[in-house]
């Protein structure tokens, strides 16, 4: 066998595609300008005898264009909304939260006029009409840019990133069942395939195996963790196993051996090339099943050269082979380079690829596989955990408790339960394997609550800037180099600059400020979430259709602050309620030493004590000038529950009062 596969190293192609991403993307120029510069550029190396350069050029000018193509145009959102007019879209994504529906939609015409397709994120107040992907809705409403969506919970979600990766350049929130209507439907070939998606989850769950080990092993097969229980959630994010139930490498391999086994007979009549293509082929089937995740698409790209080296009997490189499978992943979904997912997987995989040769050189096979699977564990570890706790704040302490035998369990479960489907839907008896798979999984459960028992199993990390972690990345290469080289001083000196970078971003003032209570509003209602102990008490004036969304709102923003604040349950804020620093009475709430007057509610003829805020909320119809001289408010808050049209005049009272207020909407 040859030794590899002919060509030149990738890597510095790859860096200048992202770099004519970059440039594309962000640079306020048109991006077709750069690409001609670029292809100049080009023309001249190439001129010059310089192919090397030409190469690297090439790539920049590949990432630019497609950069620039994804690019979304900019969007007059003032014009539209004065216009009035309703959207025709079609929809391509579909998430249901406690409250409303989230769709994110591609709209192609506004009134009956087409224009060039924009992508919006509608947010339906209702569960009427039940809307699917494909389908084409007609809606109307007010646009909000993206900018406007800021969690109001310190570390909390950021939309704004999750609207810039997904290219959404507008939101319409407060959507009412009669706003929206279904008109048709066209489906895409992605949402052909959330159809096939169903027939598997369907067959996994008609297998007779217990309904939550049906539920996980959906997650871990299709990426799917709708069905999941929210304890189960928690408890492998807090063990530091939030990756099992995101697809990566690890379920590609499994699938892959189960595929080779189907295929084994093959070999049997000499033909090993056809077993390796059916292989390839359905890992392909496989990656489109899962929505062609970045993490899916990688894997199986990384096996399509391992086996077409195979095919032709050559000798494949893995870290050449990641650089093309970021290649080609970021040549037609060039908006992934900014994917967390995209960049953990990446990072993932140069840590295992970069320490993989280090147990070669132990002795004893049985003492080889156990440094081994340390080492990969670590790798991977090393080069993801940085950018991890820049994300989400927080790192697993107990990783290598929880992911050594993790290591062990899933692909085990992933083997017996999907060996179990196969057999129930052949129609041969699974009887045995079905409760094999109940077994690994009560396994994986009871791992994964017996690590995130362990005190400082999760820690909490502060933010920090995103250049701290050179440093640190700069530490491992220098490591990984020594390990190479077998230089003990070198290693010793890496070792210390990531040492280094880790102290700097301990150290570092942290950027997100965790106040006791939180003021917050949604298109429905106001509310002040405000920490007491262990428990988070909700001030809201939201009557009962609308408190579910504005607790599916909290639930969905304040996640990260909760933890941070130690919270381990949130409660309506009732009268009657009394605490050290909370109170909750008849019209009126105390919230550490700030006074709120709601009105309607506050009694007549009562007169508080020096008022912070005046609430003015639905059904409010009383004598603006009369309430600001009895109640004397440092601020007036309108609640977007109040009529617009009489929140309007309001307003304008207060303005020829000079009184300060606040209009929320």
């Amino acid at each position: 066998m040859n030794y590899r596969l002919p060509g030149t190293p990738l890597s510095p192609l790859l860096l200048t595609l992202t770099a004519g991403i970059l440039g594309a993307v962000f640079l306020p120029v048109n991006f077709l300008w750069i690409a001609v510069a670029e292809v100049v550029a080009v023309a001249v190396c190439l001129l010059l005898k310089r192919r090397g350069a030409g190469v690297m050029l090439l790539g920049a000018v590949c990432g630019t264009i497609a950069g620039g193509v994804a690019k979304p145009a900019h969007l007059d959102i003032a014009a539209l909304n004065s216009a009035g007019r309703y959207y025709s879209a079609r929809v391509t994504e579909v998430r249901n939260t406690a409250a409303s529906q989230r769709l994110t939609v591609d709209v192609d015409s506004v009134g009956s006029q087409p224009v060039e397709p924009f992508r919006v994120m509608v947010i339906v107040r209702s569960f009427t009409p039940p809307v699917q992907s494909g389908d084409v809705v007609h809606f109307t409403g007010i646009l909000r840019g993206p900018s406007e969506q800021v969690s109001p919970f310190p570390g909390g979600v950021d939309m704004q990133e999750y609207y810039f990766r997904n290219r959404i350049v507008a939101v319409a929130p407060g959507i009412g069942e009669d706003d929206i209507r279904i008109v048709g439907y066209k489906p895409t070939f992605a949402t052909r395939m959330e159809g096939w998606r169903d027939r598997v989850e369907t067959a996994i769950i008609n297998t007779g195996m217990h309904s939550d080990t049906a539920e996980f092993l959906i997650a871990v097969l299709t990426g799917d963790r709708r069905f999941l229980d929210e304890e189960t959630v928690v408890d492998f994010r807090n063990a530091g196993l939030s990756h099992v139930m995101a697809l990566s490498g690890t379920h590609v391999a499994v699938i892959a051996f189960i595929i080779s086994l189907i295929f084994f007979p093959l070999r049997f009549w000499g033909k090993n090339r056809w077993q390796w293509m059916a292989t390839i082929a359905v890992l392909w089937l496989y990656a489109m099943l899962t929505g062609l995740a970045p993490s899916v698409t990688r894997a199986v790209i990384m096996a399509t050269f391992l086996l077409l080296g195979r095919i032709l009997r050559r000798q494949t490189d893995p870290f050449n082979s990641l650089c093309a499978a970021a290649i080609i992943l970021l040549i037609f979904r060039p908006y992934d380079l900014f994917s967390v997912g995209f960049q953990l997987t990446f990072l993932a995989v140069i840590g295992i690829l970069m320490f993989a040769r280090v147990p070669d050189r132990v002795r004893g096979s049985v003492v080889r596989v156990v440094v081994g699977w340390v080492t990969l564990s670590l790798g991977a570890v090393a080069m993801t955990a940085p950018l991890s706790a820049y994300y989400f704040h927080q790192f697993p302490g107990a990783f290598l408790l929880s992911n050594l035998p993790m290591g062990v369990l899933l692909p085990a479960f992933m083997f017996c339960g999907l060996l179990a489907v196969l057999l129930a839907i052949v129609g041969i008896p699974a009887g045995f394997m079905i409760a094999v798979t109940d077994a690994i999984y009560q396994m994986c459960t009871q791992l994964a609550q017996s690590v995130a028992d362990i005190p400082g199993s999760l820690i909490s990390i502060g933010s920090f800037p995103w250049w701290l972690l050179t440093p640190y990345y700069m530490g491992v290469v220098m490591l990984w180099v020594a390990i190479k080289r077998r230089n003990v001083a070198a290693g010793a000196r890496g070792v210390a600059v990531a040492v280094f970078g880790i102290v700097l971003t301990g150290l570092w003032p942290s950027q997100t400020d965790y106040p006791d209570e939180v003021r917050l509003h949604n298109e429905y209602a106001v509310g002040i979430v405000a920490c007491e102990g262990p428990t988070a008490y909700l001030f809201t004036d939201a009557n009962f259709s609308t408190l579910r969304s504005l607790t599916a709102y909290v639930n969905e923003y304040g996640d990260s602050y909760f933890r941070a604040k130690g919270t381990r349950d949130v409660r309506l804020a009732r009268n009657g309620l009394k605490t050290g620093h909370l109170v909750a009475g008849e019209g009126y709430w105390s919230v550490y030493g700030k006074r709120y007057v709601i009105l309607p509610g506050f009694p007549d003829g009562k007169q508080p004590k020096h008022v912070d805020y005046l609430l003015l909320t639905l059904r409010y119809k009383g004598d603006m000038e009369a309430d600001l001289k009895r109640f004397a408010p440092d601020t007036v808050i309108i609640s977007p529950r109040l009529n617009p049209r009489h929140a309007a005049a309001v307003a304008e009272q207060l303005r020829a009062k000079r009184q300060p207020y606040k209009m929320l909407h």
